[in-house]
């Protein structure tokens, strides 16, 4: 009878630890989840209202679509194509553009169709010169301007950085907002752990903004070769402002029982990523 009492006894406390184990998986897999979903809104958002994102739309020429997406960026050592698709080649189209020294040189080049779309390209330029460029389409007695009358797309030519940096930099960079959003959701857990994540986070962002940061700036630049770099351009003020906000909060965290300040330093977090 007493073997029959300690087995319900036994029986009784290992349901309990699995049921609360299961529990404590369960939300834990939930909030990671979260974590990831809110990660990837947050970079969509950001992509889409920052300043590098390509001036993209469509007209109607007399039942023609004529598709255009002018980038802002170039990257690489090779000359940047513009193009934008077309459903007819019996137009003429020219690009033109000037380096943004305020001398207003335009250059004129015509562009070529192929395989659906007229194209282009600007010749290659030192690291971190501007540019301004636009498309002129010709059709019958009609002159069109892409994207805009009013306006010319801006762009700036860089150098590209080694795969394996740019790799690292971004995997601390949103493996960092990854944690700091986790951090945050731990207000929602029952058995949070608030300290190891705000400290991961900052290990993170730190790793982003001081190392690799810096060092696909530099490649990026070309300041190893031959341009100089200024502080500003070398660091990122936006993860600059992560590191310091994280370091500020974690002490919060730290040293407080409190767990809405993981909460408001992760909101924090978004915001600077999305507006900053």
């Amino acid at each position: 009878m007493t073997g029959f009492f300690y087995f319900i006894f036994f029986y009784i406390i290992k349901s309990s630890y699995l049921n609360y184990y299961s529990t404590t998986l369960k939300q834990s897999i939930i909030l990671w989840f979260a974590a990831f979903i809110i990660t990837f809104l947050t970079g969509f958002v950001q992509n889409r209202l920052s300043g590098s994102y390509p001036i993209s739309g469509s007209i109607g020429l007399e039942g023609n679509k004529i598709t255009y997406a002018f980038q802002k960026v170039s990257k690489g050592n090779e000359n940047f194509p513009v193009s934008f698709f077309s459903d007819t080649d019996s137009i003429s189209a020219w690009l033109h553009w000037e380096i943004a020294d305020g001398n207003y040189n335009w250059n004129r080049r015509e562009m070529v169709y192929s395989d659906g779309m007229y194209i282009s390209n600007i010749p290659l330029q030192p690291a971190k010169t501007n540019v301004k460029y636009f498309v002129e389409i010709n059709y019958k007695n009609t002159k069109i301007i892409l994207p805009s009358a009013k306006k010319t797309v801006n762009l700036i030519f860089l150098r590209e950085a080694p795969k394996v940096i740019n790799f690292f930099f971004y995997f601390f960079l949103f493996g960092g907002l990854v944690l700091s959003i986790k951090t945050g959701l731990e207000y929602f857990n029952d058995t949070p752990r608030m300290r190891l994540y705000s400290l991961f986070t900052v290990i993170f962002f730190l790793m982003a903004a001081l190392l690799f940061g810096p060092v696909k700036a530099t490649y990026e630049f070309n300041s190893i070769n031959s341009t100089a770099i200024s502080a500003g351009e070398l660091f990122n003020f936006r993860l600059i402002s992560l590191c310091v906000l994280w370091i500020i909060g974690m002490l919060f965290i730290f040293n407080s029982k409190k767990k809405f300040y993981c909460l408001i330093t992760s909101a924090i977090t978004i915001l600077i990523f999305i507006f900053l």
